[in-house]
């Protein structure tokens, strides 16, 4: 027989939990992210989504893509969503810059 566990929980206390798991999962990523506490400033919380990254970039999707695949770029899994920290999209504008011959 499956074990369940039913419980009556308030709306609020529900709020909590919820809030306590995003915080723990905030953290998670910061770790991953070299950053082992949640407290920064927003400059350095900030990530890109792909969108954002192929307008800085000036490049498509499937460019976008390739040079993740090819160690080009990196970036972070967070789910199913894909996120680029700003100094590695810079660090990639200026290897495509000088692969590229400009200044």
């Amino acid at each position: 027989m499956d074990n369940q566990l039913v419980i009556q929980l308030s709306v609020e206390e529900l709020k909590k939990i919820i809030a306590q798991s995003l915080e723990k999962m905030h953290v998670r990523l910061q770790k991953s992210l070299g950053k082992e506490s949640p407290h920064h400033t927003k400059s350095s919380l900030e990530l890109l989504n792909r969108k954002q990254a192929c307008e800085k970039l000036d490049i498509s999707y499937p460019t976008l893509n390739k040079y993740v695949k090819s160690g080009r770029l990196r970036s972070k899994r967070l789910g199913r969503r894909i996120y680029f920290k700003p100094e590695d999209i810079e660090e990639a504008l200026t290897d495509i810059n000088l692969k590229e011959g400009k200044k």
